[in-house]
């Protein structure tokens, strides 16, 4: 939750209410600078929960059987902390990201942390993060001690402290960027140590994360995510698959638990789009065999709404799991990230070009899902789920759109010619941008990110608290100006052109904007 945006207290018992019907047993309440530490007043002051609401979820969560453990990061993700001047020097590089392990303070901060939590939290384990240490190099070049002798006496240092509360200590086991650089630290962990190895992509193999630990007897929970971050909709497709595929490796190597994790590095991602995927994280680990992906958005649908919604919402699911695959398939991975990029831009439209059959397919999915899904609310389906799934299909909708658009007219500015007549220019600009702010294309577009950016807001708010909402809001805004923008120059050029000019290529407002 530290990425984006901060869930309300009322939003996290909704999800404990919602997980606990999957028999998950515990619930990592992730925080970089989240949870409100005494003595650090500047730390993210409107984006935390008090020590008295964390126990509130706590007790929320014990009733429905469930254990609340603290997942917080100890050394790297801690931007936060140290943007703030009075702590900048504490990190490897001032305003950089992790703690400066070779710097004694640093202990001071890390020990009064791990007691207040160690309070606030009455869970058996504590997770202490340690994952993507990026600075680790530039620490090890300012002081010329090796990298991997930094992290693991840090990580020692911070393990006996949490151990001296009675906690079984997990960490982030981050094969990527430390143990798989450097296996020769992995026998000397500390002991009572639980590695959490992660992956989040589709492998062949996953054997290469959880076969290292196992060689050495460390205890391991395997660890991946629900495919939402940086996506318009969560790629359910790939989320089961990948699951599927660590469990597999998991079972094998003995692993005594599995992890799901969400992010929201996109500050734009909603988590009540992603409640399936929840679902599947939940309930494939319990499973004594391999899940029926094939079926589950079916059984999903059938448990969690009445039949009449059922049959709606099921293959509502997969079209829209469908038009983000297809979106990947479009823009790479990081679709939310593209779906604000400049569709102008060279690079763009000569990429775009060969996928306007992708492009419409990813429009008619998501309109046949927003179809079936209208549908459901308007036999009062519960809002808590479905009108966050509908505002997923207006938005794989509307990036869609909004890439067709832009190659059609960029087809029709490259049938103009270097030197069209005046006329042929009136006709062509017409189609694009009349005087009337309806029917045509930039219009269209300016209408419907007005409108989604509505809809987005109040998706927000009702799970989210307002802090960061103006940052993500400003995209929609921002996403208007650029076809207000692109509707004035257009109406500029068409004035000003004559016959014999020659007609500036489309990609010059990339440049102007």
């Amino acid at each position: 939750m530290s990425h984006g945006p901060l869930p309300t207290e009322e939003e996290i018992r909704r999800q404990i209410d919602f997980l606990s019907r999957w028999k998950d047993n515990q619930y990592f309440f992730y925080s970089e600078t989240s949870i409100e530490m005494q003595g650090y007043p500047l730390v993210t002051p409107k984006a935390r929960f008090t020590s008295e609401q964390v126990r509130r979820i706590i007790d929320y969560a014990r009733d429905r059987h469930m254990d609340v453990v603290p997942c917080v990061e100890l050394y790297g993700h801690l931007h936060d902390l140290f943007h703030i001047e009075r702590y900048a020097d504490l990190a490897v590089v001032p305003h950089g990201q992790d703690f400066n392990a070779l710097e004694p303070r640093v202990m001071n901060v890390v020990s009064d942390w791990v007691d207040q939590l160690a309070q606030v939290f009455p869970s058996p384990f504590m997770h202490i993060g340690f994952d993507e240490p990026y600075d680790l190099q530039k620490s090890s070049e300012l002081s010329r001690v090796p990298p991997e002798k930094i992290y693991l006496d840090q990580l020692i240092r911070v393990v006996k402290l949490v151990q001296a509360h009675g906690k079984h200590v997990l960490f982030w086991a981050d094969m990527q960027n430390v143990l798989q650089k450097h296996p020769e630290i992995i026998p000397q962990l500390p002991p009572g140590l639980i590695a959490i190895p992660w992956h989040d992509f589709l492998e062949m193999d996953y054997s290469p994360w959880l076969a290292p630990l196992a060689a050495h007897h460390i205890p391991e929970f395997a660890s991946t995510y629900i495919h939402n971050c940086l996506s318009i909709f969560p790629d359910f497709n790939q989320t089961f698959l990948i699951i599927d595929g660590i469990l597999a490796t998991a079972r094998k190597y003995g692993a005594s638990g599995m992890l799901i994790n969400l992010w929201t590095d996109s500050n734009q991602d909603l988590y009540r789009m992603a409640l399936a995927g929840m679902a599947y994280g939940a309930v494939a680990p319990w499973q004594s065999g391999p899940m029926a992906r094939e079926q589950f958005f079916s059984d999903y649908a059938r448990i969690v709404y009445p039949p009449a919604l059922a049959v709606e919402v099921a293959p509502a699911l997969q079209e829209m799991a469908d038009a983000e695959t297809l979106m990947e398939k479009v823009f790479g991975q990081e679709t939310m990230v593209m779906m604000w990029a400049d569709p102008f831009s060279p690079d763009n439209l000569e990429h775009y070009r060969g996928h306007h059959d992708d492009l419409r397919q990813v429009r008619l999915l998501a309109e046949q899902a927003q179809e079936r899904i209208d549908h459901a609310l308007a036999l009062k389906g519960d809002p808590y789920s479905l009108s966050s799934l509908y505002l997923g299909a207006e938005m794989l909708d509307y990036a869609g759109m909004r890439y067709i658009d832009a190659l059609e007219m960029a087809e029709a500015w490259q049938h103009m010619g270097a030197r069209p007549s005046r006329r042929q220019v009136d006709s062509e600009l017409h189609e694009f941008c009349n005087g009337c702010l309806v029917h045509y294309a930039a219009g269209d577009l300016m209408d419907a990110a007005t409108e989604l950016r509505e809809d987005y807001r109040a998706a927000w708010l009702a799970e989210y608290t307002p802090y960061r909402l103006g940052a993500s809001l400003g995209k929609f805004d921002r996403e208007y100006l650029y076809w207000y923008g692109f509707s004035r120059w257009l109406r500029r050029l068409e004035s000003r052109f004559r016959d014999g000019d020659t007609l500036p290529p489309l990609e010059s407002y990339h440049s102007e904007y």
